[in-house]
């Protein structure tokens, strides 16, 4: 059971910043995820939600894998799977470890998001330290095609950005110029050029599910197809 503690940051007391300083504040609570299959190992990245070191990222990353994590201090952690909700294929895992080390403290939620509004990715592709990349916000209501793998009966809509990602940057965060999380990574665009993600309201939404199936209650105040590819 873990309890959601992600706070969702008002948009009033949550002054622009540059991306720089954003990037400095939410670092610490992004971690990669490193995934061992046999021979095969898969890169991602993951989110701190909350302080008992849950973590928030994409189901099919960790898929069939023995995941860890390592922290913005390099630190290697294990990693307990939690939950998964399969319908927006979202997944929480717990860090493992040495607990008189401190854990890495949990992100913020932007409580709204608009287009225009620009935002940087962050993740891990091609095996390089964690790579941010900028753009803006060019739509809120993006439909998955059913060629994304998205579960039957259920619709995904996304948020679009021209911030470049590539493999590796599956659960990493889209970061607002505040230094909180617009999104979470879920796949890119190929041709269209644009990075897809779960907005917020996805996020707790997912969150809630897993958090309800392991009897956890949530605060109150947490409040022909074109070709894609998973990132």
């Amino acid at each position: 059971m873990f309890a959601i503690l992600a706070l969702l940051g008002a948009r009033a007391e949550a002054e622009p910043v540059s991306f720089v300083e954003a990037l400095r504040r939410v670092r610490p609570s992004v971690v990669c995820i490193l995934c061992t299959k046999g021979a095969d190992q898969r890169v991602g990245a993951g989110v701190v939600v909350d302080r008992e070191g849950n973590v928030l990222t994409v189901a099919h990353l960790i898929n069939g894998c023995i995941p860890r994590a390592q922290l913005a201090s390099k630190r290697l952690l294990s990693l307990r799977l939690v939950g998964v909700d399969a319908a927006l294929d979202l997944a929480v895992l717990r860090l493992e470890g040495d607990k008189a080390l401190a854990l890495p403290p949990p992100a913020t939620f932007a409580p709204s998001l608009e287009v225009g509004e620009p935002v940087a990715a962050l993740g891990q592709p091609a095996g390089l330290p964690m790579v941010a990349s900028a753009g803006i916000v060019g739509a809120l209501d993006v439909e998955a095609p059913s060629s994304a793998g998205v579960a039957s009966g259920q619709r995904w809509r996304l948020v679009a950005t021209d911030a470049t990602t590539a493999p590796g940057s599956s659960g990493g965060p889209l970061v607002r110029t505040d230094g909180t999380i617009a999104g979470l990574v879920v796949m890119t665009h190929t041709e269209a050029r644009l990075t897809l993600a779960h907005g917020v309201p996805a996020l707790l939404q997912g969150m809630a599910r897993i958090a309800a199936a392991n009897a956890a209650p949530v605060p109150a105040r947490a409040t022909s197809a074109p070709r894609r590819s998973r990132p």
